[in-house]
């Protein structure tokens, strides 16, 4: 889990990562190919020692959960309406 100052700091993060991933995949460097699910929240969390709480922690979670590998899905307080998946290329993002 990651938080980030703002949710166009979260969604820069996930378009980041299916874009490493997807450069991975493309080098053949992977044993396997590698798919990678995020699921992006925006609220007020509350932190604890090494933990983070609040309801965007649950709707990241199972917004992570929904999504398949090399998607990103992130709800409206992020940017898009209402959870949409967002795939990635080392082109960019384009929602679905």
């Amino acid at each position: 889990m990651a938080t980030f100052g703002g949710a166009s700091d979260g969604v820069s993060a996930a378009v980041a990562i299916q874009q490493a991933v997807d450069r991975l995949n493309r080098s053949g460097k992977a044993p396997v190919p590698v798919a990678v699910r995020v699921g992006l929240s925006a609220g007020d969390v509350a932190f604890e020692e090494d933990d983070v709480h609040g309801t965007p922690v649950i709707e990241a979670s199972r917004l992570c959960a929904a999504a398949g590998g090399d998607e990103s899905w992130c709800r409206r307080s992020c940017g898009c309406w209402p959870a949409w998946p967002m795939r990635t290329s080392a082109t960019g993002a384009a929602w679905s």
